[in-house]
């Protein structure tokens, strides 16, 4: 499939500052009392591609310490992250067990974590889950290398793409660091569980050319079950006038037939299904935190190569990154809703059903399995190269090459196999199953649905899932930023730039999962990729200096034009999708 999609998105900003907030810092000499005002280093602020002295800007950044971090006794950056007001909405972390994929993500103002876009040094990482995600896994990104976390809690689509709506949250690593750092952790809740043990090492070397940084961890979470928590170990529901009952599930282990049960006193005689006694509390069987590990190698570095007559003095900069996620989630046992999930009835001819009838309505919580644990891997490779320098009047330039790859992988034991429990329930007869014509079903062991599966009835109906997917990404960015007029209200500065990214991925289901024939929900492969072409622009304009009530006022232009000309997908169909905005 081949399309072409093009849009102009163009962002409009005024900014009014209050005094002193942006401040310049002067030296004074003060053995000749003459004022000398130093020569400033500019840096990049999240939101804007310009580069400035003064860390404060016209968008809301809000900036997070190492410190801060630190305190926060969190191990996780996705954990610190999530207790940010700003964050809203559904999130992954190690705290979502039904449902989670193994990810951690963060989701500004509850746009969704597809809407917050991820950088590391201001540049995008790779995307993270199962398989073609639209959101990056922040377990990829090691927490002793974060020298600072910048939260733009603002849309910044025209300056970074469209997957910045929500907002964007810029991860700066620990930059020339010198040195050797070796730290541990360890910590537990106050009920002595769910311990926490994390260990990093962080060295670095630096001469007048460059530095080199290196550093190593593991991060280990202990589970923390729903069953040990009061506030966790019910099935509670909402009345809908403000109080509470206990619910449960209608498939519980001493099963349903027909409206009939044997009931949890487990009693030889069915007798009429009474909810909600009957019902099964599965809340205990649960995660209330998922156990996970994490493990990482990562380094960085620049070193200035030299000087030249056009580009100025050009420094070149790398980042290499490996990392290892793994995390499992566990749901209580599978629930089989007979007939509802397309099973067959338990023969009237079953050897185990003594009723005389087809059993048509049964449900059962199919405890032998241990209960559906599924297991999550990821690898993350992440390699950056790049060069900058300052042309001879002043005006900073970058080029960089970005590539990343996410290879992740799913494994659950014990998952059913619809026709395989289907067989297992009919027609059977000393130990062996039969077909409806009578004959021997080769390898099937009948199933004792209204008692207990024995292990070889489960190793015939159940396999082992196994899933696998991947995201990878390939980026090549030019940008260049300078002052183009200095006026009595302040500088007039610009950034413009040119971005080509190639996004691919895909997730595989198990075949069995693909062709409707496992317990749960079907699923369907996803494929594809497509490359983005962008360019883009940003103009700073001083409008007042020092006047009452404010000490200044500025407009910022941006805009920013994309080109999508190769768009490549397989089921299900890839579209794209550009957004055009004028906000003032």
């Amino acid at each position: 499939m081949l399309k072409k999609n093009t849009c102009l998105s163009v962002a409009v900003s005024l900014a009014l500052g209050t005094a002193n907030l942006f401040a310049v810092p002067i030296a004074f000499a003060e053995e000749t009392g003459q004022q000398d005002v130093e020569k400033l280093q500019k840096m990049k602020v999240t939101g804007s591609r310009i580069s400035r002295v003064e860390m404060e800007g016209a968008e809301p950044v809000q900036v997070l310490s190492s410190e801060y971090i630190e305190n926060t006794g969190l191990v996780a950056i996705g954990d610190v992250l999530n207790q940010l007001p700003g964050v809203g909405g559904t999130v992954q972390s190690t705290s979502v067990n039904n449902g989670s994929n193994g990810a951690a993500t963060v989701n500004l103002r509850g746009l969704g974590a597809e809407r917050t876009l991820v950088l590391v040094n201001g540049r995008r990482m790779v995307n993270g889950g199962t398989g073609a995600d639209a959101s990056v896994d922040l377990n990829m990104i090691p927490a002793a290398m974060v020298e600072r976390i910048e939260v733009l809690k603002n849309g910044a689509s025209s300056v970074y793409g469209s997957d910045a709506i929500g907002g964007v949250v810029n991860i700066i690593t620990k930059q020339n660091f010198e040195g050797f750092e070796l730290n541990a952790k360890r910590g537990t809740t106050s009920n002595s569980d769910g311990q926490v043990t994390d260990i990093s090492m962080l060295a670095g070397a630096s001469n007048d050319r460059g530095n080199i940084t290196f550093s190593a961890g593991m991060t280990k979470e202990d589970e923390i079950m729903a069953g040990d928590r009061g506030f966790a170990n019910t099935d509670l529901q909402h009345d809908g006038y403000g109080g509470q009952f206990q619910s449960g599930s209608s498939a519980p282990p001493w099963g349903y037939y027909d409206g009939k049960t044997f009931g949890p006193e487990g009693s030889d005689t069915l007798r009429d299904f009474n909810a909600p006694d009957d019902l099964y509390n599965y809340a205990p069987d649960n995660y209330l935190k998922r156990p996970a590990q994490r493990r990482y190698l990562a380094a960085q570095g620049n070193y200035l190569l030299g000087e030249t007559s056009i580009l100025g003095p050009v420094t070149a900069t790398f980042e290499a990154l490996y990392s290892n996620s793994e995390s499992n989630y566990l749901l209580a046992a599978e629930p089989i809703f007979g007939k509802f999930s397309g099973y067959d009835p338990i023969s009237k001819d079953n050897e185990f059903n003594n009723t005389g009838a087809d059993i048509v309505d049964w449900r059962r919580r199919m405890v032998e399995t241990g209960g559906r644990n599924r297991f999550f891997e990821s690898d993350t490779g992440r390699v950056v190269l790049g060069l900058d320098g300052e042309f001879q009047n002043g005006w900073t330039w970058d080029a960089n090459y970005n590539w990343g790859k996410t290879k992740t992988k799913q494994i659950e034991d014990g998952v059913f196999i619809k026709d395989r429990v289907s067989n297992a329930v009919g027609p059977s007869a000393n130990g062996q199953c039969l077909d409806a014509g009578g004959n021997v079903i080769p390898g099937c062991v009948p199933m004792d649905i209204l008692g207990n599966v024995s292990q070889e009835a489960l190793d015939y109906a159940t396999f082992t899932r196994q899933d696998t997917g991947f995201n990878q990404q390939q980026i090549i960015n030019f940008n260049v930023t300078g002052d183009i007029y200095e006026t009595d209200m302040g500088t007039i500065a610009f950034a413009a730039g040119y971005q080509n990214r190639d996004e691919q991925g895909a997730n595989q289901p198990d075949a069995l999962v693909v062709l409707g024939n496992a317990s749960g929900n079907a699923e369907s492969e996803t494929a594809g990729g497509y490359t983005v072409d962008s360019f883009y622009g940003e103009l700073l304009v001083p409008i007042l200096s020092e006047v009452t009530m404010a000490e200044y006022l500025e407009a910022k232009i941006t805009a920013r034009m994309i080109n999508t000309p190769h768009l490549v997908a397989r089921r299900p169909w890839v579209t794209a999708s550009c957004t055009n905005l004028l906000a003032i």
